[in-house]
């Protein structure tokens, strides 16, 4: 109520009416919920109700005679800020009008608190900023799924105008009946204040995925004053999908030829065991080596060699049946899924038909290359019950063709089990020099080639052979993961190395590899750490070489795994980096300390003026990600002059540096420098 009677309120004071003779009006202004100040014309206050000691959080004794603080302007209705004692500030709706006080002209202040009011219509103006200029898709559902309003963001993503969306029916959205009918439905579902968010696609005019979407959508509760029953927002997720895609389909193919790699073959096999289960019906597995590869490879080099693997792959490819799966599992070694097999025959066709495609001459450039394939295969029913028996049976039959029918075929039959029974020979060989610390560490160190101080030791392990000494473990991990030795073997080269590190001369860094199936060793950094406790070596001075196939297969697990090793301040290090496809995006979310360039690319680094540009050109990368690099393999005298040439801070490690030593001539060599 705004008091327009209030023109004369000397009955309030003193003047020429007494406050005894109108108790009934004093009784109104002291009751009023509004604020009522009576200010004199010099400014000070001569009268305030008790609303305006309320709105003030002062007394009326403290604010009289002082001065009103506020601008006073006759008529109309202006909001002031309001500052009162001890309390956060308000808003209050002021008018003015003129009067008397004392029989004296006086100037009567009524105020009203709109705090609230004013938060709430800042509200409502800050929610309709961000409904205009968010940059998700926000669309208002009324309780039969039809859109009642829609922002920008939203009308930008999915296309149209704003008036075109008004009344349409939610599920259109998605074009596709099945994506929105998926909607749909969960609307109907979701309970009142529940959330719920879902990906979906959209196709593009050719049918095919053209972009991604992440919907959330929140039922209002009925008794808010909202005129949608639902609330979505749409966040356009097409570039993480396709990133998330892109990182999938790397992590499952072979970068080289663009087949499914060995992770994404086993994972098909399996796929296909349990549907040929449901069925009763069969399938084949055939195992494929180009004979004479190694030989084209040293002849012509390695890129001659690889576009002749891109080739082979092509011309597989196009033998099989849609449906038929074809990866390449490194090197030359390909294989090849074959499912709804009814008779041998129709896989021994298919065999016959690769051997001829393969043997065709391939000409590449200025030269013309011959190879031929030899190919092994098992079959389910009859040779294995699982991906691991089919697998092994395929690749036993290869070896027995390479061995006596190079360039042949043959199916897995029971008297190939000698090379089965020799790997289990070797698996309890492998078991019994754990149990009686018959393997063996060698050490090799890695040298700041500007400095020549040493940069850290890598441990080498070696074991036992029959007549041949020791060798190095090419097929000892294979060999572990059957018998599942891993974590026992992963325990024997820490102790072993940790202990040795412990007291060398300088404390350089001791460098342990990991294999792709260790980095899912159940809480692995949990057994490192109990390790080096046990041995009394820092984990500041463990550096874990991560393989890149390995992180590429797991790169989820790797990041996190890495992270984790980080926080307890082991240092890793990507290993075989040039060996295999890797992502920079997968890269950077590593966050190695160092990574290291494999072997086989050094060795290749002096056949051609292309292969020198493409190290140096991975040595720039690494350099602009301020990342140390180790460059392994260094054997010739004319790699260490270009490496010196090429960058000025490198690590470098192979038999033209240092050779691997065994502890004590290790121990010695550090001693002397």
């Amino acid at each position: 109520m705004w008091f327009d009677s209030f023109q004369d309120v000397d009955s309030l004071g003193g003047g020429a009416t007494s406050p005894d003779r109108d108790e009934g009006f004093r009784h109104l202004v002291e009751s009023s919920a509004d604020a009522i100040i009576v200010v004199r014309l010099d400014g000070t206050v001569a009268y305030a109700n008790p609303a305006a000691e309320r709105l003030f959080n002062r007394s009326a004794e403290v604010m009289r005679d002082k001065p009103f603080g506020l601008p006073l302007t006759d008529g109309g209705v202006a909001r002031v800020d309001v500052l009162p004692r001890e309390r956060p500030p308000g808003v209050a709706e002021m008018r003015v009008v003129r009067s008397r006080w004392d029989g004296r002209p006086a100037m009567l202040a009524s105020l009203r608190d709109v705090t609230e009011q004013t938060e709430m219509e800042r509200s409502l103006r800050l929610s309709s900023v961000i409904f205009n200029q968010a940059a998700e898709g926000i669309a208002f559902v009324d309780d039969e799924l039809r859109l009642v309003e829609v922002n920008g963001a939203f009308v930008e993503f999915f296309g149209g105008a704003a008036r075109g969306f008004v009344g349409r029916a939610v599920a259109i959205l998605f074009g596709d009946a099945e994506e929105g009918g998926r909607l749909v439905e969960a609307l109907r579902l979701l309970p009142p204040g529940r959330r719920w968010r879902s990906e979906f696609t959209l196709e593009g005019e050719d049918g095919e995925p053209d972009r991604f979407v992440l919907v959330s959508a929140v039922r209002v509760r009925e008794e808010e004053d909202f005129s949608a029953h639902f609330v979505l927002l749409c966040t356009d997720i097409t570039r993480q999908k396709r990133d998330q895609l892109s990182l999938r389909h790397e992590a499952r193919h072979d970068g080289l030829t663009g087949l499914a790699n060995r992770v994404a073959f086993r994972e098909g096999l399996t796929a296909a065991l349990a549907r040929a289960k449901r069925k009763a019906g069969g399938l084949a597995v055939l195992f494929v080596d180009l004979d004479g590869f190694k030989s084209i490879n040293d002849r012509y080099g390695h890129d001659l060699g690889d576009r002749l693997l891109r080739e082979v792959a092509r011309r597989m490819s196009e033998v099989v049946r849609v449906g038929d799966a074809v990866s390449r599992l490194g090197g030359d070694e390909f294989t090849l899924l074959i499912e709804d097999v009814e008779d041998p025959a129709d896989v021994a066709a298919v065999a016959d038909k690769l051997r001829v495609e393969i043997e065709r001459p391939i000409p590449l450039g200025d030269v013309t290359l011959h190879t031929r394939a030899s190919i092994g295969a098992s079959l389910y029913p009859g040779n294995g019950e699982n991906a691991d028996e089919l697998l092994g049976r395929a690749d036993l039959a290869l070896y027995r063709v390479k061995e006596f029918d190079p360039g042949g075929f043959r199916f897995f039959n029971p008297h190939m089990d000698r090379r089965a029974r020799l790997r289990r020979e070797m698996a309890s060989r492998l078991t019994s020099a754990l149990r009686t610390d018959a393997l063996r560490l060698v050490f090799q160190p890695q040298i700041d080639i500007e400095t020549g101080e040493v940069h850290s030791v890598e441990a080498l392990l070696r074991y036992p052979g029959r007549s041949v000494g020791w060798r190095r473990p090419v097929r000892l991990l294979e060999i572990a993961e059957q018998a599942r030795l891993l974590p026992e073997l992963l325990r024997w080269v820490l102790f072993n190395a940790m202990s040795a590190a412990r007291d060398w001369v300088g404390s350089p860094p001791i460098a342990i590899n990991l294999c792709a199936r260790q980095l899912l060793v159940e809480d692995l950094e949990e057994r490192i750490a109990r390790v080096a406790e046990e041995v009394g070596l820092p984990l500041s001075r463990l550096v874990l070489h991560l393989p890149v196939a390995g992180v590429m297969a797991q790169s989820g697990r790797a990041i996190a795994l890495a992270a984790r090793l980080r926080r307890r301040g082991i240092k890793t290090c990507l290993d075989n980096f040039g060996s295999g496809s890797f992502s920079i995006a997968a890269l950077e979310s590593l966050a190695p300390d160092a990574v290291s360039i494999d072997r086989s690319v050094m060795a290749r680094m002096l056949d051609t003026p292309e292969r020198r540009l493409t190290l140096k050109a991975m040595l720039a990368m690494l350099e602009s990600m301020c990342l140390p690099v180790v460059v392994q393999g260094v054997e010739r005298p004319a790699q260490i002059d270009w490496l010196r040439e090429m960058a000025g801070s490198l690590v470098v490690q192979g038999e033209q540096i240092v050779a691997p030593l065994e502890e004590p001539a290790l121990r010695d060599w550090l001693r002397r420098r």
